[in-house]
């Protein structure tokens, strides 16, 4: 009944019953399995600092070794397996799993995107880096923007409002806004007269971010933002046929004797993009160092619907005056104000525009302030 097995490993020996032998029970006699505790208090794993050892119960009655942790980096505290810290878990904090408030909130890491949430306690219960769908606010017309993406708005450092949107992109912003502050005169949306080249079997006629000359030479200017690289959900075309597209734009443009400088905007962030900026011939051809960020950044950010109701309700009535200072198109001016008059940004009238051009006076108040 009591058969006892003596065995040793030529350095120590060990001896168990043999119903224990049976059950492969010899990892806890040599030691490579035991019920004790791994770790003692005090000890710091994985960032984690050992504040005290408890054994959980499962549902079946057996328990399991577990640990009251706190991370290092941010003070969190929780109980954690002991096979999970053996396995490296992390701090869920720090990896965004878990949201604490002061440490990984969207108000504590950014509080401008957090400005933008139509309810503010979203920006205490998600992380900037979060895929939960909120609503957000319109900074400008202040119109409610429903279920879209925290990370996708935080990515691209810009929410599109429907409503008071002007259509054009945070990279295309910041290089206009660029170009500008560099007293360069250029022409947005710029197509090479009479030429076009053949796309899925017609004549496609491209358009160019930006285009300007300097010293005699052309250049024209595309901000690749990130469906350059990858398939975007709302795009009719395959990657591949945005790239083709792509390679026929630059050929086309050589053949015209005009530079193409092409610069990578896969995250609209500013420091991404003028990085992106600094590595290409435009560092070159000015002295960038001049730029200044935070204007820059504020333009880039701004509606051009509302910049040029804001120039018609405070400075001019004359719409090829506000077309050159924000060097926008007249028709284009047009549209702004027509739809700037519709969400109450400005009070256009055409009729009023066409028998008062240049008038400085102005009827009514504006609501918004720049």
């Amino acid at each position: 009944m009591n058969r006892i097995v003596y065995f040793t490993d030529n350095i120590q020996e060990y001896h168990m019953y043999t119903s224990g032998l049976l059950k492969c029970n010899i990892g806890f006699i040599t030691g490579l399995l035991t019920t004790k505790f791994k770790y003692s208090i005090g000890e710091n794993i994985n960032g984690y600092e050992i504040l005290d050892t408890n054994r959980i119960k499962k549902k079946n009655g057996k328990s399991y070794r577990s640990y009251k942790v706190k991370c290092i980096k941010d003070g969190y505290i929780t109980n954690v397996a002991e096979c999970e810290l053996d396995m490296g878990y992390r701090c869920p904090v720090c990896s965004n799993k878990v949201i604490m408030r002061g440490v990984n909130d969207m108000w504590t890491t950014n509080p401008e995107l957090a400005k933008l949430l139509a309810n503010p306690n979203d920006g205490y219960k998600y992380s900037q880096h979060s895929g939960k769908c909120v609503d957000w606010k319109c900074p400008y017309c202040h119109s409610l923007i429903k279920h879209k993406q925290i990370d996708v708005v935080s990515r691209n450092n810009y929410i599109q409002c429907p409503y008071c949107g002007d259509g054009f992109s945070y990279p295309e912003k910041m290089m206009s806004n660029i170009l500008s502050n560099l007293d360069v005169k250029f022409i947005n949306h710029y197509r090479i007269p009479n030429q076009s080249f053949l796309f899925i079997g017609r004549d496609y006629i491209p358009e160019y971010d930006f285009y300007f000359e300097l010293y005699g030479i052309k250049y024209v200017i595309e901000m690749d933002g990130g469906f350059h690289n990858k398939v975007h959900l709302k795009s009719k075309l395959t990657l591949e046929q945005v790239q083709e597209i792509d390679k026929k734009k630059d050929i086309l443009a050589t053949q015209n004797n005009i530079t193409m400088i092409r610069i990578d905007c896969l995250y609209s962030d500013y420091d991404y993009i003028f990085s992106n900026i600094m590595k290409s011939i435009l560092s070159d051809l000015f002295d960038l160092s001049k730029i200044n960020k935070t204007e820059i950044n504020r333009k880039a950010y701004s509606s051009n619907i509302v910049e040029a109701c804001h120039l018609y309700m405070t400075k001019t009535k004359n719409l090829n005056t506000i077309s050159r200072l924000l060097k926008i198109p007249y028709g284009t001016i047009y549209r702004y104000l027509q739809k700037g008059a519709e969400i109450g940004l400005c009070n256009y009238d055409p009729e009023f525009s066409l028998k008062n051009n240049g008038n400085l006076d102005f009827v009514g108040e504006y609501i918004y302030e720049l």
